[in-house]
């Protein structure tokens, strides 16, 4: 799973998870607040009711308490209001039409008695018989002055008073749901948007490391960032410069090592040829022996030498190319002559393969010889005795198709992607060349140079079975001596 992907589902979980909690946390809160509305409500009515009977009693005005009883009658929730006087006989209802018969008669209820004695406000829930149900009775004594002229009661249906409570609430839930909809959609486009906005800088650091890891120095990241990302792709960049610096140093110091070591090293195989020659008089056998020992050193130190300079220049862009038609046949004839004489050392059988009326290469020659040299060496090296390897060419399409086959020790499919990188050995046939470990160069070297002049190259192999390496190259049309267009432009 991305990490942008991670992050999104994380930042839902979190976003999710705190709407909940934030849901149940109002749901609670405003079930409080509203019984606590509601029961503030309820006390004023009462307290209100009191002042009312207050009032009528002052002014002897029966009709203020009427009227004030018809206002109770139409509140929600209140099943009746009754005021009493301190006897317990009713003297107002606010059941005007069904419970006026009730005015002037004693209630005889043993707990409406207790209410009528009590000298406080007294609030107390009761479950009535019948469908009534659960009831708050709400009472407060009447005075005049320090005389108790009555009691003022109230009784609420609490069912009613819960389902009010619970239509608020439902409806604030509603009003919320909305607004948590909206917060979830917009917490989900900015886990969205920050996921990216971390990870596209990631992913720009991950491709920098790649194109680094592929030899490309010269890659900057470009991010105009101010945090700690930022600072990031800016320690790449100067990580960058700095390996490109080095690596250029390295080519140089390499180069000019390889410039000081050529003269020398050519001085030295010039003496040794003069040595063996006699010109200086005759050698014993044991001299003979040794100076063959530092000539064949001579010469590989030669070839490592020339290998390094090849490299170096294949790299900086400063290989000359000598692009003109060539007889393929010829020169894979030739190669298969010089290597001949090797073969038949480690009975290895050398087949050419050349398909008959094989258009002209446009390539470089000496260079092309060069890659078949290559490519025969390390089939020699890693094909045993009494093996085969076959040099090949045929035309495909619109170029020539060659390549070295061998039916020797093979490569791991893990390790093939590895073969052309410079002073890369496969350890897993390493034990298994019939020579000492080579320079790591030659694979490396024949890639730039199949490349360089706008070819391809790749290896086919099956471990125990053998190896191809197969390259392209731009074929001269019959009858055509003109030279195809290829692009040196990337490797000047």
């Amino acid at each position: 799973m991305k990490v942008s992907t991670r992050f999104s589902l994380a930042a839902i979980f979190v976003a999710v998870f705190t709407l909940v909690e934030a849901s149940i946390f109002f749901y609670a809160f405003q079930k409080a607040y509203f019984k606590k509305v509601m029961s503030a409500n309820q006390q004023d009515t009462v307290e209100k009711f009191v002042r009312v009977c207050q009032e009528s009693v002052w002014t002897k005005n029966d009709f203020l308490l009427v009227n004030y009883m018809k206002e109770i009658a139409k509140t929600p929730a209140v099943r009746y209001a009754l005021f009493l006087d301190p006897h317990g006989q009713i003297l107002m209802t606010s059941d005007v039409t069904n419970g006026i018969k009730a005015i002037g008669k004693s209630v005889t209820d043993p707990f409406l008695l207790k209410l009528v004695s009590s000298e406080e406000p007294a609030s107390q829930e009761l479950w009535l018989p019948g469908d009534s149900g659960l009831s708050r009775y709400m009472s407060s004594p009447v005075f005049m002055g320090d005389t108790k002229v009555g009691t003022a009661l109230i009784v609420y249906d609490q069912n009613a008073v819960t389902r009010r409570i619970t239509e608020s609430l439902n409806q604030a839930l509603h009003q919320f749901a909305k607004f948590a909809i909206l917060g979830l959609i917009m917490a989900i486009l900015a886990a969205f948007v920050l996921a990216r906005n971390i990870t596209r800088p990631v992913q720009e650091l991950a491709r920098g490391a790649q194109t680094l890891a592929q030899g490309k120095l010269d890659y900057q990241i470009e991010m105009s960032r101010s945090d700690e990302l930022g600072a990031l792709a800016q320690e790449f960049n100067r990580m960058a410069r700095r390996l490109k610096q080095l690596d250029q140093m390295k080519d140089d110091f390499v180069s000019s090592v390889s410039h000081e070591l050529r003269a020398p090293m050519t001085a030295i195989k010039g003496y040794v040829d003069l040595l063996l020659k006699n010109i200086h008089g005759p050698l014993l056998p044991k001299q003979i022996e040794d100076l063959q020992i530092v000539k064949s050193n001579t010469e590989r130190l030669g070839s490592f030498i020339n290998n390094v300079l090849d490299m170096a220049k294949l790299e900086a862009g400063l290989m000359q190319f000598d692009p003109q038609p060539v007889d393929v046949e010829e020169i894979a004839n030739d190669i298969a002559t010089l290597f001949k004489p090797t073969c038949e050392t480690h009975s290895i059988k050398l087949i050419m393969d050349i398909s008959d009326n094989l258009p002209a290469a446009y390539t470089d020659p000496e260079r092309l010889r060069q890659v078949f040299t290559n490519l025969l060496n390390n089939a020699i090296k890693f094909t045993p005795d009494k093996g085969t390897i076959t040099l090949w060419a045929k035309y495909e399409k619109t170029e020539l198709l060659m390549g070295v086959t061998d039916n020797g020790v093979g490569i791991p499919a893990d390790k093939i992607h590895t073969v052309f990188d410079k002073f890369s050995q496969v350890k897993e046939t390493q034990n298994k060349a019939r020579v000492a470990k080579g320079t790591g160069l030659g694979l490396p070297i024949t890639k730039n140079i199949v490349e360089a002049q706008g070819g391809r190259i790749w290896v086919e192999s099956t471990l125990g079975k053998g190896t191809s390496f197969l390259f392209t190259c731009s074929a001269v049309p019959k009858n055509n001596e003109a030279a195809p267009p290829v692009n040196f432009a990337k490797f000047a």
